[in-house]
């Protein structure tokens, strides 16, 4: 979507591509162009996810009615909606999949944390990305999508990005994905943050988290910045704990339409 046609930033509302990875955009498939709003979207096995930019909301509206239709037996996800917008798309049809928090970090440079030396935390060779993937995939739930293998190699190919993990007994059993973005203000953010369920609760995500930072530092980013669900009561308590605090105006509101049932698909 390189076209100056599609460009998000010519419309009102347009978090939805602005925040989305660039490597997933490039993969996107134009949906159409109707009154004064521009329509991505991307399939997986099973979902397919809705981007969206427009100056009217009712533009939104109207193209998501039409796109729902297409792909009647998959789940449909689309991304940043206003609160103000959330009672008509569940006419629709769709419900609340989860709501994120950001949270920042500010002053990294000037922050020293203490490492847990029960975990040694290293980055993960690129044959240990798909226990990577399973890992995300078990904790698959409200507010935590799985990454294939595919998409942490994709997440490699750019130079300002690492995988971090712990091993146990020879195993994988926790990952981070990391990036430094900004130009003038070098910014770290975690994109993921899991651990295998069969060992949460023992510090390995904190451990991570800590040499993350660290890395940040390293790398001479200024702050910090990841999201989770309002609901992820045990994640956000670790993170306040290393200083990070909630963006207390916005958060982004994520929905979704399931498949429909089968008496449904046969009158589609």
């Amino acid at each position: 979507m390189k076209d100056p046609e599609f460009d998000f930033k010519n419309y009102r509302y347009n978090e939805s591509i602005q925040y989305t990875d660039t490597e997933i955009l490039e993969k996107a498939t134009l949906f159409s162009t109707q009154g004064s709003g521009c329509f991505l979207y991307r399939e997986t096995n099973s979902s397919v996810y809705f981007y969206w930019a427009v100056d009217k909301l009712e533009d939104l509206l109207e193209a998501l009615s039409s796109f729902s239709l297409k792909f009647p037996s998959k789940k449909v996800v689309i991304e940043f909606i206003p609160k103000a917008l959330t009672a008509k798309l569940e006419q629709l049809g769709f419900n609340l999949e989860c709501e994120y928090k950001d949270f920042w970090l500010e002053k990294l440079q000037e922050k020293r944390f203490e490492h847990c030396a029960e975990y040694h935390v290293r980055e993960a060779k690129p044959d240990e990305l798909g226990k990577a993937g399973l890992i995300t995939a078990r904790n698959e739930g409200r507010g935590f999508d799985a990454l294939s293998e595919n998409e942490f190699k994709e997440w490699l190919s750019n130079d300002d990005s690492r995988i971090k993990a712990v091993e146990l007994n020879g195993e994988v059993v926790g990952i981070a994905a990391l990036r430094i973005y900004g130009q003038e203000q070098k910014i770290l953010w975690i994109r993921v943050l899991a651990v295998d369920p069969d060992f949460h609760r023992m510090g390995i995500g904190r451990s991570i988290l800590i040499d993350a930072l660290c890395w940040g530092q390293n790398k001479q980013a200024v702050k910090s910045f990841l999201a989770t669900d309002i609901l992820n009561d045990n994640a956000i308590k670790m993170y306040q704990n290393l200083g990070y605090k909630p963006d207390s105006e916005n958060s982004q509101i994520n929905m979704c339409r399931k498949p429909l049932p089968k008496q449904e698909l046969l009158e589609c």
